[in-house]
């Protein structure tokens, strides 16, 4: 055989390996249209569904978790990823798929609260210049996403972001959105009482240089006493404790002193499904509590550990009518003022 007839069959065997590659790679392109066809046709029919459900008022991503946890076929991978989603929102704003008592009418309710809050505070970052400490990105997609399957993906990767920051952006949205639950509760119990707005504007020069901490709410008591009233989305540690820190405790205590007027913290969390609340004086967690601080897991902070069957806390729940006694009793301000106003009333007769 010459060597030109040897060269001929290696660029004939060169070829065949060329064309069968590339044969090769016409089947792999055909098979990815074909793919990527099948998967634009089934996000089509995720969005028709999704808005079928939205248009009849269901939260489509609460019913896909709730349809998935009672599906016995379903793959356990995939069954953990639904529990972990369900136990994520369920925490942090008691929206739990497993729970029977919550009616459609609480949920869309939850809904829009949470939406609110997420504007909020997108409102209170610009407003405050903090767009370079948080991703204010992240606020305005909960507030689209929301009522849509998306919320699932975006909540995955809030928390796959924020695990990797010391300021968790979705823990302002949860302080929020606990703010609003009891504006509910308070409403629901016929309670005057001023909502305070927390951008920077409404925060005074007096209070920010004599290191005290606004509040969010003023309450009104027997149509006579105020006291002011911070909301707080507390989780409970395994121990059945709230952690409370002890800087803020510190900061109310400075404006109680300088104003005379009462502070209390008003404390829930999804677990609780916001439907019961814990009232405690910071006044008698600062004086009576200390043996109780103890740092945070990081080293980097100084919390009261208080659990919750401590009598220094008033528990009240939704089933019942708020009492404003606990309120009234449980700080000095408020009896010393009750005493004068006996003996000018004495006086008086």
């Amino acid at each position: 055989m010459g060597n030109s007839e040897i060269l001929n069959n290696m660029s004939k065997y060169n070829i065949k390996k060329l064309y069968e590659a590339y044969s090769d790679l016409e089947r792999t392109e055909d098979y990815l249209n074909t793919a990527k066809e099948d998967y634009d046709n089934v996000l089509r029919d995720i969005k028709e569904i999704n808005d079928e459900l939205i248009k009849n008022s269901y939260v489509p991503w609460f019913e896909l978790i709730k349809f998935a946890l009672s599906d016995k076929n379903i793959d356990f991978n995939v069954k953990n990823k639904f529990e972990e989603l369900n136990k994520i929102i369920s925490l942090d704003f008691g929206l739990d798929v497993l729970n029977n008592n919550l009616s459609l009418k609480d949920i869309k309710s939850s809904v829009e609260k949470i939406k609110r809050a997420a504007l909020e505070v997108k409102t209170s970052v610009e407003n405050n210049g903090n767009c370079n400490k948080y991703n204010v990105d992240i606020l305005e997609k909960i507030y689209k996403s929301i009522d849509s399957v998306d919320f699932l993906e975006l909540i995955k990767g809030i928390i796959s972001e924020n695990n990797k920051k010391s300021d968790n952006i979705l823990n302002q949205v949860k302080g929020k959105f606990a703010e609003h639950k009891f504006i509910e509760y308070l409403n629901n119990n016929n309670k005057t009482f001023f909502y305070i707005d927390n951008n920077q504007d409404s925060m005074c020069g007096a209070l920010r240089f004599s290191k005290s901490k606004r509040p969010d709410l003023i309450l009104i008591l027997d149509k006579i006493f105020k006291v002011f009233v911070d909301v707080k989305n507390y989780s409970i540690n395994k121990h059945n404790e709230f952690s409370i820190n002890k800087k803020e405790i510190e900061n109310f205590v400075n404006l109680e002193e300088q104003y005379s007027i009462p502070v209390f913290l008003a404390v829930s969390n999804g677990e609780l499904q916001f439907n019961t609340w814990y009232f405690v004086s910071v006044n008698k967690i600062f004086e009576d509590k200390k043996d109780l601080i103890k740092k945070n897991r990081a080293g980097t902070a100084d919390l009261y550990y208080i659990n919750l069957d401590d009598p220094v806390f008033y528990k009240t729940d939704t089933a019942n009518k708020f009492d404003d006694r606990f309120l009234i009793e449980n700080n000095k301000e408020i009896l010393d003022n009750i005493k004068l106003l006996t003996e000018y009333f004495k006086k008086l007769s």
